[in-house]
């Protein structure tokens, strides 16, 4: 759908799969916004010096489920460990995001001045894609 493209635009914004499916391969980078839990505990996680690998949601069984609350999050991780991540939302599309190529960011309402910048310089086309 032309429409969807949003050509013309240097900044892109849209919501869910098709908004990944569409507009990663035309953007530098695409920030995926899961404000409900997924890239706020991503948020949590990095800021406790730990890093996210993002989970499939059908794959989470037998993973520990990760509890995707911040505040449980930043209480237990630590500096350099990784904590998988499964989200029926923020990680499916994230993952999706990842398989065209593109720099994935993950902003929340904490990180947002933060992940602007992160994304002006890492490209002029930018999509955020809301989950």
């Amino acid at each position: 759908m032309p429409f969807r493209r949003q050509d013309g635009f240097t900044v892109r914004f849209d919501w869910g799969p098709q908004a990944i499916a569409v507009l990663a391969p035309l953007s530098d980078v695409v920030v995926v916004v899961d404000v409900l839990r997924f890239t706020t505990a991503v948020d949590a996680v990095v800021a406790a010096g730990g890093a996210v690998i993002p989970q499939r949601w059908r794959e989470r069984a037998g993973s520990g489920d990760a509890d995707l609350s911040p505040v449980a999050l930043a209480a237990s991780t630590t500096r350099g460990s990784h904590v998988l991540l499964p989200s029926p939302n923020g990680a499916e599309l994230s993952l999706a995001a990842v398989a065209t190529g593109v720099q994935v960011l993950a902003g929340c309402l904490r990180n947002a001045p933060s992940v602007a910048d992160a994304a002006r310089r890492l490209g002029t086309t930018i999509t955020v894609v809301a989950a």
